[in-house]
């Protein structure tokens, strides 16, 4: 098995959401771990999965596609042989400084002729502050053609494109910086 560190430095508020666990009088809420706001793997996995669309069109990976489609899966089937573990913040936090990880934000639409509030357009939005995660990449079952050297290279890429991530990141949440850190390990 191998495995990369990989960490998440958001610039901008963020929200990746809990569909579940709303707070009372907020529309959108951070999903929670221990009260500390976590990004799911998977969600990141999607994302880094579509930049192979367009390093490939570039000719810029040196892993074989067959070997990127044994890693990430199929596009839209996010099976395959590389994890994406949950991001997490390294530092301990004491609980009663929790409440600083987070911000509401609130919204609403106008009328374009009266502007005037719509009615029921009113939303409030749990954001978590700028801050850093850490994770790690796990990759398992790794064939011989797949080189190690050109993984990290192609992983370093997918991740220089990434530029937001979570929900409403076209709307200005999520900017950030995603970096394969150093060192690499291997466990045999």
């Amino acid at each position: 098995m191998n495995t990369f560190s990989y960490s998440v430095t958001f610039h901008s508020y963020w929200l990746h959401q809990d569909k579940a666990g709303q707070s009372v009088g907020v529309d959108n809420s951070p999903i929670l771990e221990d009260d500390h706001p976590i990004f799911g793997g998977k969600a990141l996995k999607g994302l880094f999965r579509e930049q192979i669309t367009v390093l490939q069109k570039c000719n810029a990976l040196a892993t074989e596609s067959e070997n990127l489609i044994k890693l990430f899966g199929e596009p839209y089937i996010l099976q395959g042989d590389i994890k994406f573990n949950t991001l997490r913040l390294k530092e301990i936090i004491p609980k009663a400084h929790h409440h600083l990880f987070y911000n509401n934000l609130t919204t609403t639409a106008i009328e374009t002729d009266t502007k005037v509030a719509k009615e029921h357009s009113l939303r409030t939005t749990k954001v978590v502050i700028p801050m850093k995660l850490h994770g790690t990449i796990t990759v398992e079952n790794m064939t011989n053609e797949t080189k190690l050297e050109n993984l990290k290279q192609d992983l370093h890429l997918m991740a220089g494109l990434i530029k937001e991530i979570g929900k409403d990141r076209y709307k200005g949440l999520g900017s950030c910086v995603v970096k394969i850190e150093e060192p690499c390990n291997s466990i045999q």
